[in-house]
């Protein structure tokens, strides 16, 4: 099992079914092969199964889709305790793994029939059985399915393309093993033949037949977050559970992608106004309240397991960066995260000045020299400056509210012209493109710890 530490809500499970050409292998791969697959899901907040099966010739076809059957019925029966939801269960199988998925979803002749999955990912998978010469891994087929090729076709799964109806995903490599992609675009027509739809089918460049998944768990996502993309296109929203806070909320479009995450979404703002528009447009489980002190109390502490706050703080004063950081670590439940967007300084001349005059004359020089942008709205008015707060004082104000800053990353959520893309960057890259004014802005991931 591969959870979130100390998982306490109901979240998508993804079980994994490796490969090894139906005689060789185990749930762990070389060097954690395969068990970097599921670390990259439980980061994404899943619970990770991790599968093994009987191998041939020991056992031959079905086994390896009985013990898929066998697997999955336990997850349902046990993944609960565990924080998963036995009714999100995401069955992914690679090469013979895959074999072994698409035989328990698709093949009548089983009783299986994808019984508890909510939906299949087939990643290289041999979904034809051969024993052709280009096949590398002929003998594992014998093994696996017997030596007569006449009893292979009917075995095969995309004999099967009509026997089910889970959503399914097939994902073939650029440099597949002989066949495979082939057999791969075969099912995906069987499928499309019968449901007059044709599945979700991706390639994936530059990989080959074990890269496709040795790069999980890396800098390179596209397939996992093409994964998940699948997933909420069937509708399975994979979902963190527990409560989010969506400091300076706006209209709420953040909040409501949020709520579709968490069990429930909280989005605050200054604006009344915001905050009715926002609120009338709201879905279930998500809301939205007015703040207008300098603190969060009508929040109890650790009420939050998720906190997320961009290009607000830099519009307030040190004073009220401050006390808003420290009321961020309050609110958060042990274990719970917050990401927050603070610029820490300027470059160039007149950050330079700044950071050497005493904060009290430096305020009011640039009150003087540079006065705020006022934007009246209903009965209150916003000073839009632009304020820093240098990362010691961030790291001394997060450790004393018993928290920890577990990450720093930098963006462009400080620039000028910044539209909404964010673009995060190393810490050298940041100082760089704040040369001559610019503000470096770093993001912090806070973290409470376990008591």
């Amino acid at each position: 099992m591969h959870d979130c530490e100390q998982v306490r809500h109901q979240r998508t499970v993804a079980v994994f079914v490796h490969g090894g050409a139906f005689i060789r292998g185990d749930k762990n791969g070389p060097e954690g092969l395969y068990d970097n697959v599921l670390y990259w899901f439980a980061r994404q907040g899943f619970v990770g199964v991790n599968v093994e099966y009987r191998l041939a010739p020991e056992s031959v076809h079905p086994g390896g889709a009985d013990d898929v059957a066998a697997a999955i019925r336990w997850a349902h029966g046990n993944v609960h305790r565990f924080g998963g939801d036995p009714d999100r269960l995401l069955l992914i199988g690679h090469s013979a793994g895959g074999t072994h998925v698409a035989s328990f979803a698709f093949d009548p002749g089983l009783p299986h029939r994808g019984a508890h999955a909510a939906a299949i990912v087939l990643i290289s998978a041999r979904l034809r059985a051969d024993t052709l010469p280009e096949n590398p891994n002929a003998a594992g087929v014998a093994a696996y399915f017997g030596t007569d090729p006449a009893a292979y076709g009917p075995c095969s799964p995309v004999a099967h393309g009509d026997g089910s109806g889970l959503p399914t995903m097939i994902v073939i490599a650029e440099h597949e093993n002989p066949l495979l992609d082939l057999y791969g675009l075969e099912m995906a027509h069987a499928i499309a033949v019968a449901r007059r739809r044709a599945p979700r089918i991706l390639t994936m460049p530059g990989h080959n037949h074990l890269s496709i998944v040795a790069h999980f768990n890396t800098a390179e996502e596209r397939l996992g977050r093409a994964i998940i993309d699948f997933l909420e296109s069937a509708g399975i929203h994979p979902r963190f559970g527990g409560r989010v806070l969506d400091f300076g909320c706006g209209l709420g479009r953040l909040t409501n992608a949020l709520g579709r995450r968490f069990d429930t979404a909280v989005g605050v703002d200054i604006s009344p106004t915001m905050v009715d528009r926002a609120q009338a447009q709201a879905p279930a489980g998500v809301s939205f309240v007015v703040n207008r002190s300098d603190d969060l109390s009508q929040f109890d502490d650790s009420s939050f397991d998720f906190v997320y706050s961009n290009i607000v703080l830099q519009h307030v004063s040190n004073e009220l960066q401050r006390a808003y950081l420290a009321e961020f670590c309050r609110v958060l439940t042990p274990g719970g995260l917050a990401v927050i967007q603070l610029p820490s300084l300027r470059r160039g001349l007149k950050g330079t000045v700044k950071r050497l005059l005493p904060p009290k004359l430096a305020a009011s020089m640039r009150r003087y020299l540079r006065p705020s942008r006022l934007l009246r709205r209903d009965d209150y008015v916003i000073h839009m400056e632009m304020n820093c707060l240098p990362e010691n004082d961030v790291w001394r104000i997060v450790e004393g509210a018993g928290c920890v800053v577990a990450h720093c990353a930098f963006s462009n959520a400080a620039k000028a012209d910044f539209g909404g893309n964010l673009i995060f960057t190393g810490r050298d890259e940041a100082y760089a493109n704040a040369a001559g004014g610019g503000f470096v802005s770093p993001v912090y991931v806070i973290r409470r710890p376990y008591e």
